[in-house]
């Protein structure tokens, strides 16, 4: 079973193996052993290159040698196993990774504590290395990281563009259609009930740009035709800016379309940006003078973004950054 039609899928990470032991030099390239990996193979977010945290220091071909004879990883969200092509392993077998995309940061994270060294607070272990040209990963790629002063790991790049999946919520029917005031639409985490919105006005804007008010309710069907009261007091998340995003790559499917009254719209609608002190602003751009309840983000939200609110609001687990 492969899972790539049912998901949105990333497909920019890069599978990567890190190896035992620490090195006082970076220079002289160990001999670096499938058996005696750090931690299980990793997805890894390739911005932890662009960020100086690796920097490759030679190439080493890929072959039977070299590589794991198979590669597994877990997906907590779904409990199975699955390859680096995203198709499911019936009988999983060790090292076992995790199926999701590490950042920059937890990428961080698993290297310190496989290594035993204590997480500095809002700093990172891993050192940025300094005039040098960042290099993007490629298969072959053996690289470093400084998690501790003057003593290197070692790492390779296995594979680049690497599929995992990039939601929880499941592709139900891309389409191209007009959004209008009113539509009702069904969003659906995988194993759940379909969770219901609205889009509320289609002239909102932010930066400049015209976006999608839309509401995600506290209401919840197994049949998507059999549709809640969907009251504007009781929000699953604070109301949010969107694009045509989650439709047209499936996430968001129209159900209904039903006229909009004023007992189906809050009052005022409120959306603080990250500034210090925090900004707030209206569905139209427009400065509030202070916050109002339900508050939500001042940015807009892709079809990722609105699988990330849902999830998090649902308190499912991420795979994802």
């Amino acid at each position: 079973m492969n899972i790539a039609d049912d998901f949105l899928i990333n497909e920019y990470s890069a599978l990567i193996y890190i190896y035992k032991g620490l090195y006082k030099s970076k220079a002289d390239i160990p001999t670096l052993r499938k058996d005696e990996l750090l931690l299980p193979p990793m997805k890894v977010d390739p911005h932890i290159w662009g960020r100086w945290r690796f920097i490759p220091v030679g190439y080493e071909p890929l072959n039977e040698k070299t590589l794991l004879p198979k590669h597994c990883f877990y997906d907590i969200f779904l409990d199975k196993c699955y390859d680096e092509y995203l198709n499911e392993v019936e009988i999983p077998r060790e090292p076992i990774g995790e199926s999701r995309i590490y950042s920059v940061e937890s990428v961080d994270k698993a290297i310190s504590n496989a290594l035993g060294i204590s997480l500095m607070n809002g700093e990172m272990n891993l050192r940025e290395f300094i005039n040098v040209r960042a290099e993007m990963p490629q298969p072959g790629q053996i690289f470093v990281g400084e998690p501790i002063k003057g003593h290197y790991i070692f790492g390779k790049v296995i594979l680049t563009n690497v599929k995992t999946r990039a939601s929880n919520c499941r592709v139900i029917k891309p389409s191209r259609a007009r959004i209008r005031p009113g539509d009702i639409f069904v969003v659906q985490p995988h194993g759940r009930e379909y969770v219901f919105g609205r889009v509320i006005k289609a002239d909102a804007s932010i930066l400049g740009g015209l976006v999608y008010l839309v509401y995600i309710y506290n209401a919840f069907a197994k049949d998507k035709t059999d549709i809640p009261r969907l009251d504007k007091n009781n929000l699953l998340i604070p109301p949010i800016l969107t694009d045509r995003s989650g439709w047209r790559s499936g996430i968001c499917e129209t159900v209904a379309q039903m006229p909009l009254t004023k007992d189906d719209i809050l009052p005022n609608h409120c959306f603080m940006n990250t500034a210090r002190p925090p900004r707030y602003f209206d569905e139209h751009d427009d400065p509030l003078r202070g916050c109002t309840q339900p508050c939500g983000k001042h940015a807009l939200e892709l079809e990722r973004g609105i699988d990330a609110l849902i999830t998090d609001a649902l308190e499912l687990p991420r795979n994802w950054l």
